[in-house]
């Protein structure tokens, strides 16, 4: 499976985790997305809710220049706004862990300090279910300025996910929490067996 390992079946207790850029380096990493007017104008990769997940609306090819005197060493997975650059071995370990969650769009990579390590793509997750059981008082509600009710995540602690969530989906984004991504312990595995470098996992119900 493309070099990938695959986790062991084992029957474990399923848990939930953030998925967050590791931000335990000191500075970012040296991307730079070189024809963004082509590929849709100034934002586009930023502007993003529940109707623009994915990459179908991208006008061209995204390029992106990897240079170390941007920044820092690109990882398996760089946050670049709301959508992530995943390389080629972090995009096969996503794929085994839970393909229908994601969106790809191959990149053009002009990698200044290895070219032998071209192959990046921008990721989405483009799964969005209804998860969170908000019942409880460990969930702020609040709503947009078009009455649109969102759960603020800094304002919400111990996350608890509905037991109903299908047991196939192991990447998604909450409804009303769009803008955060939650795996559980399987993607987990596959990720530290792989050793897939710029992601950090939080537990949720230790938020």
């Amino acid at each position: 499976m493309n070099g990938i390992h695959a986790s062991k079946q084992k029957k474990i207790q399923r848990k939930f985790f953030l998925a967050a850029m590791d931000i335990s380096r000191s500075d970012a990493a040296g991307v730079l997305l070189a024809n963004e007017e082509k590929i849709g104008g100034p934002g586009v990769l930023m502007i993003r809710d529940c109707e623009q997940r994915g990459f179908h609306k991208l006008a061209a090819k995204p390029h992106f220049i990897l240079d170390r005197k941007l920044g820092l060493r690109v990882r398996d997975v760089e946050f670049y706004g709301p959508v992530w650059l995943v390389s080629g071995r972090a995009k096969s370990c996503f794929e085994a862990a839970d393909k229908q969650a994601f969106d790809f769009c191959a990149c053009d990579i002009e990698n200044r300090n290895e070219p032998k390590d071209t192959d990046y793509w921008l990721c989405d997750v483009v799964r969005i279910i209804d998860a969170i059981d908000a019942s409880g008082p460990n969930i702020k509600k609040e709503y947009d300025g078009v009455g649109r009710l969102f759960y603020p995540l800094a304002f919400s602690h111990k996350i608890t996910i509905k037991e109903d969530v299908e047991s196939n989906y192991h990447v998604f984004r909450p409804q009303h929490m769009e803008m955060d991504v939650f795996v559980d312990n399987e993607v987990i595995s596959l990720c530290r067996k792989n050793k897939i470098s710029g992601l950090k996992f939080y537990d949720l119900l230790k938020l």
